[in-house]
């Protein structure tokens, strides 16, 4: 069979169907949490109390939270069949049109070889075909383009189902380091290499103070502490250009805000190369849902306080994934963002999920999601602009935005000195020891959600 017999032959229809189902099966499993988790509410407390009573509500609070979360996850795989649908559908209508224009011109399209002829008894110049006809040339160079795009988005597609189950030992429990083998097996060959020096500076076992707990093909996490036993779990989404090949960085990143009860994940992905490129929704699209499903398993750590940070176009892909199902966060911070992204025009339209997998009032958003821009970062200005989506540090956004413009002002940068303004789009945040006491101050009056959790 032809590539082009094969397009034609799809029903990316039938992706619908299935993501129906899918959502529906989600919708039991969510109704079933809510069930389960109102269960004692009936009890009197003459009949059940004290300890026995407490632990009851702790294990179904547990049961039903699990539930969600998995709930939640076969939403977003029902989300990426749709998204598949669609994609497909759109790539195998364009082949159509690029065969229906070729045939048109009356030249032969075989679907069973894939090769575009000419007609024998046609005319062979392009004189005689008039002014409107396109030459055998130009048609196959058009269907060619066609068929490459429409297994592009095939790939692009499978590969994005396989993310919400993966197949093998790619997604471990966070806190469980992967195995020398199970971590690097299937990587892009540079994304393994960075992960194995990494286990070489800081150990492959259990106990160690660094720990590889994901990987899969476009992302990595690493945890400098245990996200099972910590208090406070942050997760660091860093910005353009940051890949898992540059993991060692940003191991040195999380170290900063690493203390005894804080167990910090460097969690990198396939970034943008630049702003410019950031503008595409593709890679905070796939980043995002990626992000979800790493923040779900972190929640089952019942008395962490769950926060995400994101740096630059890394603060787009955290603010993308409070989009739809939610992300597991009880704090955000967008740390020099060059906007919110598509759909979110305000705070409200985040949702941030408690560890049971409830959402956060949405009026408490403006308390949970903490925005920060440099006075002497050029990215304010991406920020101001539609390109990006809305500015978090603007007023109508509404996240408590954090001043540190007092932190900026001894660094005397000249205005016109774009060099120096360049270098405050990371040199003022994480790696500045002043930013990081004034943000833990910021995060630290903000409440977890889990039955032990603080504001640690």
């Amino acid at each position: 069979m032809s590539d082009i017999e094969m397009i034609l032959a799809w029903n990316p229809a039938s992706f619908a169907v299935a993501a129906k189902s899918w959502r529906g099966a989600g919708k039991r499993l969510a109704d079933a949490a809510e069930k389960i988790g109102d269960s004692f509410a009936g009890v009197p407390t003459t009949e059940v109390d004290g300890p026995v009573r407490q632990e009851g509500i702790v294990a179904v609070a547990d049961r039903a939270a699990r539930l969600r979360r998995d709930a939640a996850a076969l939403g977003r795989f029902a989300d990426e069949l749709d998204r598949a649908n669609g994609e497909l559908s759109l790539a195998r209508g364009k082949l159509a049109l690029a065969i229906a224009a070729a045939e048109t011109d009356d030249f032969i399209v075989d679907r069973a070889s894939g090769l575009v002829l000419s007609n024998g008894a046609r005319a062979k110049s392009i004189a005689d075909l008039g002014s409107t006809a396109k030459s055998l040339g130009y048609h196959r160079r058009q269907i060619a383009v066609r068929v490459e795009q429409a297994l592009e988005a095939d790939a692009r597609s499978a590969n994005q189902l396989r993310d919400q189950f993966p197949a093998g030992g790619h997604l471990s429990t966070p806190g469980t380091p992967l195995g020398r083998v199970e971590g690097v097996a299937g990587l892009p060959e540079l994304q393994a290499d960075e992960v194995e020096r990494v286990r070489g500076l800081w150990g492959y076992e259990a106990g160690q103070e660094v720990e590889v707990l994901d990987t899969d093909p476009g992302t990595t996490a690493v945890a400098v502490g245990d996200p099972r036993t910590a208090e406070h779990v942050i997760t660091i989404v860093p910005g353009t250009t940051s890949t898992a090949e540059e993991l060692a960085h940003h191991i040195e990143r999380a170290r900063w805000l690493h203390g005894p009860d804080v167990a910090v994940v460097a969690w990198t992905y396939d970034a943008p190369p630049g702003v410019v490129s950031a503008a595409g929704a593709g890679y905070h699209e796939r980043a995002a849902t990626s992000l979800q499903m790493f923040q779900a398993q972190l929640a089952e750590n019942p008395n962490a306080k769950l926060s995400v940070m994101g740096h630059s176009y890394g603060a787009t892909v955290v603010a993308q994934a409070t989009r739809g199902l939610g992300l597991h966060a009880d704090a955000v911070v967008l740390a020099a963002s060059p906007g919110a992204g598509p759909g979110l025009k305000t705070v409200g339209d985040m949702r941030l999920n408690q560890r049971d997998g409830t959402p956060h009032h949405p009026a408490e958003n403006s308390r949970r999601v903490v925005a920060v821009t440099s006075p002497d970062d050029l990215i304010k200005h991406v920020g101001a602009s539609p390109v990006h989506g809305a500015d978090v540090t603007s007023r109508w956004f509404g996240a408590n935005r954090m001043d540190i413009s007092d932190l900026v002002k001894p660094k005397n940068r000249h205005r016109l000195n774009v060099p120096a303004r360049t270098k405050a789009h990371t040199e003022d945040y994480f790696p500045d020891p002043d930013f990081r006491d004034r943000l833990e101050e910021t995060t630290a009056t903000i409440p977890g959600s889990g039955p032990g959790a603080g504001t640690k």
